[in-house]
């Protein structure tokens, strides 16, 4: 008996009682379905991740902080160091970049450009009279600032640029955000002693919501966050005004891995943090992925339970075909055979279930991308939540098939090992 008309004879075998076949299948498909979910949503997920973060300057850019003191419980007081170029943020007390910690990472080997980040916020945006709340983030240059009108600032210009958030166009009276493109408008900020004193930008494009300005931070350029860090540090020391939150540093084209981590090295030796946007969307991916592996436990405890379904179902295949066992084995078909037919019985339950599931799976993640599109999910454009891949769907398949194959393999082992002269008496 050849290999196809194993499995045919199985197919037709598996259906011969077709109720307890379809329940041990359905638990299969409920494994199937909760899993091929799951990973869709992981795969979505991440996918999205990368568009958003992947476009911050690529492998070419790094970020870099002063490293900060992480002092524990145990390790007792720590000594104030009045030297040290601290700022404060959020509250706390924050280890910053002075002009010549950027010479120091300039003159580092491999680093091309260096751009300091200022600490800097808008106290409002204005138009006239019409006055708004507004947050900025200033821009890197590499980062992928996606826009519904115009262009995104740039930073190699001296021009003040900004890139506005969607919906300030109208309210600023410019009738829409398309005709606030390529108009001038005022942030303002205030010196140390209360002074509010405001800037002309001018508005070169409106960008869309996305996770880079989830936060509902207006993309400045490099000439504007300086402009915003000339007023709040109106009148103080250098060496106070002259601080930077953070630096993004422009590495020699063509590094290696290793040599990329060689710099990182090298920088920490000198007493800075530096991270890549590979290290940042790692982070990310890490608790994504952390989420998603657990929600897919629940399809595997369904797929266990499953698994003791086809225990049982073939179990009792073996005890009601024994005569015609007995039958195949004294017609000359060997253990091998009768082992094999069974596990492909396993494989097929299996197979079964895991394929109405990924199909299954596949309509209920078009239903729920369709229903997160018209509502969480609305004002993140390019955010499909359950993507889809051939890969993923067939990998799913395959790891329910070999389950399903291994449940099987003592049931099959009982039905090859059945002595054919015992079988044939038995009734």
């Amino acid at each position: 008996m050849k290999l196809w008309d194993l499995v045919k004879a199985a197919n037709s075998n598996l259906f011969r009682n077709k109720l307890r076949t379809i329940l041990t299948i359905v638990a299969i498909f409920i494994g199937g379905l909760v899993i091929t979910l799951m990973v869709s949503v992981n795969a979505g997920v991440n996918d999205y991740i990368h568009q958003q973060i992947g476009g911050i300057g690529g492998k070419d850019t790094l970020l870099i902080t002063v490293k900060q003191d992480r002092g524990s419980n145990s390790s007792g007081p720590q000594k104030f160091d009045p030297n040290a170029n601290t700022t404060s943020v959020a509250g706390s007390e924050y280890k910053a970049l002075s002009d010549n910690d950027i010479t120091k990472i300039k003159t580092t080997t491999n680093i091309k450009s260096v751009s300091p980040q200022y600490l800097v916020s808008a106290l409002y945006i204005a138009n006239g009279s019409a006055q708004y709340k507004i947050s900025t983030n200033q821009l890197v240059d590499g980062i992928t600032v996606q826009t519904n009108h115009g262009v995104a600032p740039s930073n190699d210009t001296n021009e003040l640029q900004m890139s506005l958030l969607p919906d300030y166009g109208k309210a600023l009276g410019f009738g829409s955000d398309a005709k606030a493109v390529g108009q001038t408008v005022q942030l303002a900020a205030k010196t140390p002693v209360g002074l509010v004193k405001t800037i002309n930008v001018k508005i070169v494009g409106v960008q869309q919501n996305s996770l880079l300005n989830s936060s509902g931070g207006a993309w400045i350029n490099d000439a504007v966050a300086k402009a915003l860090n000339d007023i709040l540090t109106t009148g103080v020391p250098a060496s106070v005004k002259n601080q930077y939150l953070a630096a993004v540093a422009t590495m020699q084209p063509g590094l290696s891995d290793q040599q990329i981590t060689d710099l990182k090295d090298h920088l920490s030796q000198k007493g800075f943090a530096a991270r890549t946007v590979a290290d940042e969307i790692g982070a990310v991916q890490t608790v994504v992925d952390a989420i998603t592996i657990s929600l897919i436990g629940f399809g595997a405890v369904a797929l266990i339970a499953a698994s003791f379904g086809i225990i049982n179902t073939l179990f009792m295949s073996v005890q009601e075909r024994t005569k015609e066992i007995g039958l195949m084995k004294a017609m000359g078909m060997s253990r091998r055979k009768v082992f094999a037919m069974f596990s492909i019985e396993a494989i097929l339950i299996g197979f079964w279930g895991s394929l109405i599931g990924v199909v299954a799976a596949f309509g209920v993640g078009k239903l729920i991308n369709r229903i997160a599109t018209q509502t969480f999910l609305k004002n993140l454009p390019g955010f499909t939540l359950c993507k889809f891949q051939i890969a993923s769907m067939l990998v799913v398949m395959l790891i329910i098939m070999l389950i399903a194959f291994l449940a099987g393999t003592l049931p099959a082992r009982r039905a090859s090992k059945k002595d054919p002269i015992e079988a044939l008496r038995y009734e």
